[in-house]
């Protein structure tokens, strides 16, 4: 337990604990095969993701953590133009193309485009 008010220092341990849990729990729910290909990774890496022992020599998951929780996290986030949104429907409207067919859609497309949740942000 730490000295400093309002930290817990086992939070990094339960947020990543979450996302594993989510990821289990895809997995046994459908196969590590269909979460592997809606996920965009190789069964083989889910596989290790999966393994605690396997998944310390992984490096940085954070890309991984992110889709689990976009694709079966029930988490939202606060979008400058919808308002509270779902972390699908964030990715849903990211991934869209360019449109000028309403000033909404231009509006959520420049949003999306260096909106923190976008892993493409900056680029």
């Amino acid at each position: 337990m730490s000295d400093t008010p309002g930290f817990d220092s086992a939070q990094p341990e339960r947020d990543q604990a979450d996302w594993l849990d989510l990821l289990e729990r895809a997995c046994q729910e459908t196969s590590q095969g269909k979460v592997a290909k809606k996920l965009g990774y190789t069964t083989s890496y889910i596989g290790q993701i999966r393994k605690p022992e396997k998944r310390a020599g992984l490096g940085d998951l954070s890309r991984v953590e992110a889709k689990v929780r976009e694709h079966f996290g029930s988490e939202g986030v606060s979008c400058p133009v919808l308002g509270e949104i779902s972390l699908s429907t964030c990715r849903h409207h990211r991934e869209l193309p360019f449109s000028c067919s309403s000033p909404q859609r231009v509006r959520q497309w420049r949003a999306c485009r260096d909106c923190q949740h976008n892993p493409e942000a900056g680029k």
